[in-house]
């Protein structure tokens, strides 16, 4: 009874282990595949993640007093992390399009830059045919904070940012950008977990 119970135990650790192990190298997978300039991404089930390299979005705690926003100063090196508005429903898109309102933040491609940007949306303009965005960024200082309005019909907005990490984007710039780095990430978890299987299988066989 008791081997039973350790048994069950016993995998259930293995399939946690396992579990953690995949989580991080779908992590491994969509930081891997960006690219530092900010113009290509990993997305995973509509989701993007991005670096900013910018501190157009930097702006004192003093700036967003009495402002209800969800997302607010975003540090030059943090991920963001963006729900993307690449539906195959139109209806969807539309719907998406329509809920965007004034403070959000979003990423888009300017064709001021001719690179993706995540700025804020200060005002919303909506025509019988079109909506058309204001986006600036809250660091109106930074050189990279421009007004520029952006429309809907153009399809330039990639999706909205609902989260922001600036440890993760340590990760990246430090360690995900580095080849050796890289190696050691993947081949240590990949060491690790042969080297439990070898002493899995090894235990099977004195045992019979």
């Amino acid at each position: 009874m008791e081997k039973k119970k350790a048994k069950k135990i016993t995998n259930i650790i293995e399939w946690i282990v396992i579990g953690i192990f995949g989580v991080f190298f779908l992590f491994v997978i969509v930081f891997a595949s960006k690219s530092p300039t900010g113009n290509s991404s990993g997305s995973v089930f509509g989701f993007e993640t991005r670096l900013v390299l910018s501190s157009s979005m930097e702006a004192d705690k003093d700036f967003y007093k009495g402002k209800d926003y969800k997302i607010k100063s975003i540090e030059a090196g943090s991920v963001v992390f963006i729900k993307d508005c690449n539906y195959q429903n139109e209806a969807k898109k539309e719907k998406f399009y329509a809920s965007l309102e004034t403070g959000d933040v979003v990423t888009y491609f300017s064709k001021v830059t001719n690179v993706y940007v995540t700025h804020r949306i200060v005002e919303v303009k909506k025509t019988e045919s079109d909506i058309i965005y204001t986006i600036l960024g809250d660091n109106v200082d930074a050189e990279t904070s421009i007004t520029e309005k952006v429309n809907k019909n153009d399809n330039l907005i990639v999706g909205e940012v609902i989260g922001k990490s600036k440890s993760l984007g340590w990760i990246y710039t430090n360690v995900f950008s580095n080849k050796i780095a890289m190696f050691f990430i993947i081949a240590v978890p990949c060491f690790v977990l042969a080297a439990y299987e070898g002493v899995k299988i090894v235990t099977i066989v004195k045992a019979e």
